[in-house]
């Protein structure tokens, strides 16, 4: 893809407001005496409790599932 001047304006565009929040998030941690290090660790750490969660549950149970066909499940809903 060529470099454009509305390729160039457009990357503006969509960097712009997210530079904006960023620069507002920061003054406002910085003006209320927030601790955004201990914050972005928390979060680290229940992201990686969650994803070790995750993996135990797809190795454990999703992985040993074993999917039953539509027929099968006529011909048992039929003896009923």
């Amino acid at each position: 893809m060529p470099i454009t001047f509305s390729n160039i304006i457009c990357s503006i565009l969509m960097l712009a407001p997210q530079f904006l929040f960023r620069s507002v998030i920061i003054i406002t941690a910085v003006a209320h005496n927030i601790n955004i290090e201990h914050i972005i660790l928390e979060n680290v750490m229940a992201f990686l409790f969650v994803g070790a969660l995750e993996y135990m549950f797809f190795t454990k149970i999703a992985l040993h599932y074993v999917p039953t066909m539509p027929s099968l499940m006529e011909q048992n809903l039929s003896m009923v």
